[in-house]
Parts: C-alpha cells; sequence; structure tokens
C-alpha cells in the first residue's frame, strides 16, 4: 500500500522501488485523472501539504487543489518539502517493470468507462473510455496481464476486461 514508504514518501518512485529492494512482490496505488486526460499517481486527489510552485504552498487540510481540475505541466510544476515531485501512472508503470513488481492500481475518480472527449485528435482514445488510456498505459509499459485493477464502479473494469 503506497509502496515501502519507511524510507520515502508513500507513493512516490522511490517508496515503490524500495518495496522491490525489500522483498515485496506486490505494491498498491490510486491514480487520478488531471484536467488534460493524464494519470498521475498518489493517495489523495489533491496535491499533498507542503508542495509549493513557489508562488502557491499547498497548507495542511488544504484540499482546494484537486488533480482533475489542473494539468498535468500545473501540477508537475509543484515540489515536496524534501524536492518531491508527484509521478505519473506511466513512471509508476515503469518502476513496476523494472523492478519486477506487480501493481494493484485503484482507478480513484468514477465514470471512467464514459466516452472521452478530451483526446479527440488522438484516434487511439477518442470516443472511449477513459479507462481504456489507464489500460494502455499499462500494457505499453509491458505489464499486460502483470498488474490488478480496482475500481468502485464495476462497469470501468467490465469494458476494461472487454477491451483487453
Amino acid at each position: 500500500h503506497q509502496g515501502y514508504h519507511r524510507s520515502a514518501k508513500a507513493n512516490s518512485l522511490k517508496a515503490f522501488e524500495d518495496a522491490g529492494k525489500n522483498g515485496w512482490n506486490y505494491v498498491e496505488t490510486d491514480i487520478y485523472k488531471t484536467s488534460d486526460n493524464h494519470w498521475v499517481v498518489g493517495h489523495d486527489a489533491w496535491m499533498p501539504e507542503g508542495y509549493t510552485n513557489g508562488t502557491i504552498t499547498i497548507a495542511s487540510g488544504d484540499h482546494s487543489y484537486k488533480y482533475e481540475e489542473h494539468t498535468l505541466a500545473e501540477i508537475l510544476s509543484f515540489n515536496g518539502p524534501n524536492n518531491e515531485k508527484t509521478d505519473t501512472l506511466e513512471e509508476f508503470c515503469k518502476t513496476c517493470k523494472e523492478c519486477g513488481l506487480h501493481p494493484y492500481i485503484e482507478i480513484k475518480q468514477g465514470k471512467m468507462a464514459d466516452p472521452n472527449t478530451l483526446d479527440t485528435t488522438n484516434p487511439r482514445y477518442s470516443g472511449k473510455g477513459y479507462c481504456i488510456k489507464i489500460l494502455d498505459i499499462v500494457n505499453r509499459c509491458g505489464l499486460r496481464g502483470n498488474a490488478t485493477f480496482i475500481a468502485s464502479v464495476p462497469y470501468t473494469l467490465l469494458l476494461m476486461a472487454r477491451v483487453d
């Protein structure tokens, strides 16, 4: 759950790498969609406390800076107190592949089977469920058949299984 976070920030690539180094075979993380249809790894739907981009600093209990309301570039402009950053689903999957880890990926937003209207210039995703991009990222990172998905909306998982 969130990697081996005794030695690194929870949900960081370092925490997942350390899980592999400490003999773990499985790791779990939550993912959230950004406003420009990218996927980031995190425990909550908002930017963590203490993160700053030099102008905005996230205060304790501040849940106003939600991933789904900002672009990936905006999110990546923030750093944590120890220079941590928010990682993408692609980075997480590549780390799992490199470390021989089986990821459990929890899709935290609902309606991920709804037709995608954001990637209209990309026929690979246009008009397909948002969850199809998740599946594609995982498969392109070499984890096809070696990843488990969790979602609160069963149809999301059904659609992913049908496509895969």
